[in-house]
């Protein structure tokens, strides 16, 4: 799927607007990326004066809720319409996650044809990383066979699992706990990442990892967002123009 650069900043405008008319300001930047069946927005600068004030008072759980209420009221549905029509798919599921230390967040949404959605993607082969990243799967399931991950673009790696949830876990889910249980497990999960040995074998700062959770069928996705190269020595996955960046 290809979107020209202009209906990319026009999509990334549209739902700028939206997250200022619902939280009373928007972030100061979107990167759109269009890639092997998936829509991904990395978003920037995303706080409100009044978020920093509750993350400073150590009130994070409120500030990820209140979002949370509101992504699901309203947010997440007018999303998915804007790029469903202004760039003519479907979207089966849409996700989103934020990094409130950083300010940052990320929309995921997968596409309804599937296709060779998989194979049209390049395949992460550095073990090292893929161990790194498949870990955090073994930590709940005790095995990392069921990781598949791939270069969404040169700077973006997708991780897709399944099994994410143990057995209690399930019953807290069961129990109402889920916005709890998810705030704490992104917690964990990236504590188990070794950041410093991932970019050291990348080349690249990680700026943000991100989580997608299907809690019903217990599978997700994990986004890592790379940064600039230290050298000149990086493979490019994708072509530039995969991407866009639109800034308010």
């Amino acid at each position: 799927m290809y979107l020209d650069n202009e209906s990319r900043r026009s999509i990334a405008g549209k739902i700028g607007d939206i997250f200022k008319d619902n939280f009373g300001s928007g972030p100061s930047a979107l990167q759109v990326t269009i890639n092997g069946g998936y829509f991904f927005i990395n978003i920037q600068n995303f706080l409100s004066p009044v978020e920093k004030e509750l993350i400073g008072a150590d009130k994070m759980e409120k500030v990820i809720k209140y979002r949370n209420i509101i992504m699901e009221e309203r947010v997440r549905n007018e999303i998915k319409d804007i790029v469903e029509t202004h760039a003519d798919i479907q979207l089966k599921e849409i996700y989103y996650d934020w990094d409130l230390l950083n300010a940052s967040g990320m929309l995921l949404g997968i596409m309804e044809q599937k296709g060779q959605k998989e194979g049209k993607l390049e395949i992460v082969k550095d073990k090292e990383v893929y161990n790194n990243l498949s870990q955090v799967n073994y930590w709940v399931t005790e095995e990392n066979r069921n990781v598949q991950i791939y270069w969404l673009a040169s700077h973006i790696i997708l991780v897709k699992r399944e099994n994410l949830l143990s057995g209690l876990e399930q019953e807290l889910i069961q129990a109402g706990k889920d916005d709890d249980l998810s705030i704490v497990k992104r917690h964990c999960e990236r504590k188990l990442i070794k950041e410093d040995a991932v970019s050291a074998k990348l080349n690249k700062q990680i700026k943000g990892i991100y989580f997608a959770r299907n809690i019903k069928s217990n599978y997700g996705y994990m986004l890592v967002v790379l940064g600039e190269e230290k050298s000149q020595k990086f493979l490019q996955a994708v072509p530039e123009k995969s991407e866009v960046y639109w800034r308010f």
